[in-house]
């Protein structure tokens, strides 16, 4: 059992740095949970502790050269006292790990740590499959076009818990801390907009069939690895679809695209309730006089309804009054 208190988020970050990476920065390989638990980083950070303070390997030089490196101060002789050094270690962590205030948003909001994890993968699609009409755009976007986004330590993290995967993204240097503060800055302006999901809220019944729109109009068919739509029952169909519309217009780039969208999608909407309605119906004709087909028109005056709307009123209204005899 580990005789330091480490966090998990700092005993991964140290046992990359320092031991998997062998006290050199930026990180060349990532070791993830996975591979190793959190458990056995732990231990081996605490034999690093007392390798360090006891100078075993030369551990003592290495320890002292990175954190110069990373401009920490520190006093020479105190190296030699394992808790001086563990301590130095939380310093280094503190110094580099992204905020918990700002993480902290990621564990309190579904739609922010939805919307975190996929403008990332978004960011890498977009880089690996370059489309002329792209739509998306983020914080990530640039730091993967110009190389500083790592994905061979990405690819090396479980995406199963996105908090997680996120957490260690920022903490280990995928892509530089400033490029996470844009994300939050940008992320704040997002979820002010609300525009899809009062769109969803009104048309509850029509959100599969919306996904489905925008997939082949936007996405060319193809199902983005960043969204997983995956349910049995329909109640589980209708809100995992709900949170897919949700992300997607949340990652559009520009309000201009975003209203584009919306205009075009409650537009096919319509036009498919419009067809829906439709399919009930069965073109009639009939031979009528001159005198009732004046007197047709004038009851579509005077109700504001359409010919057929009127004659299918009249007979409805007629049958039940017949039935209820």
């Amino acid at each position: 059992m580990s005789s330091y208190k480490w966090s998990d988020r700092e005993a991964f970050y140290l046992y990359n740095a320092l031991i998997h990476n062998e006290f050199i920065y930026p990180f060349k390989k990532c070791k993830d949970t996975r591979r190793l638990s959190l458990s056995e980083m732990k231990l081996k950070l605490d034999s690093l502790v007392y390798d360090i303070a006891s100078d075993t390997r030369g551990g003592k030089r290495l320890f002292s050269e990175f954190m110069r490196f990373q401009c920490v101060e520190f006093d020479e002789t105190g190296i030699n006292t394992p808790s001086y050094v563990k301590g130095l270690m939380s310093k280094i962590y503190k110094k580099v790990a992204a905020s918990s205030k700002d993480l902290s948003l990621l564990l309190k909001d579904k739609r922010a740590r939805r919307y975190t994890f996929a403008s990332m993968r978004a960011a890498i699609q977009s880089y690996e499959q370059p489309s002329h009409d792209e739509i998306f755009g983020g914080a990530f976007f640039n730091d993967v076009r110009n190389g500083s986004f790592q994905e061979d330590l990405d690819s090396c993290l479980s995406k199963a818990d996105l908090t997680t995967y996120v957490e260690r993204c920022a903490d280990i240097g995928v892509f530089p801390n400033t490029t996470f503060l844009s994300h939050i800055a940008r992320w704040k302006i997002v979820e002010r907009d609300y525009k899809m999901i009062d769109w969803v809220s009104r048309n509850d019944d029509k959100v599969v069939w919306a996904w489905g729109y925008l997939e082949r109009k936007y996405l060319e068919g193809e199902k983005p690895e960043w969204i997983s739509l995956g349910g049995k029952s329909s109640a589980d169909l209708k809100g995992i679809h709900s949170d897919a519309l949700v992300l997607f217009y949340d990652l559009l780039q520009s309000d201009l695209i975003k209203e584009s969208l919306m205009t075009n999608l409650s537009r096919a909407c319509a036009k498919k309730r419009f067809l829906e309605k439709q399919e009930d119906r069965k073109p009639s004709s009939y031979l009528l006089s001159n005198k009732v087909k004046q007197r047709l028109s004038a009851l579509a005056e005077i109700d504001n309804k359409k010919l057929n709307k009127v004659i299918e009123d009249l007979i409805n209204a007629e049958y039940d009054r017949r039935m209820r005899r």
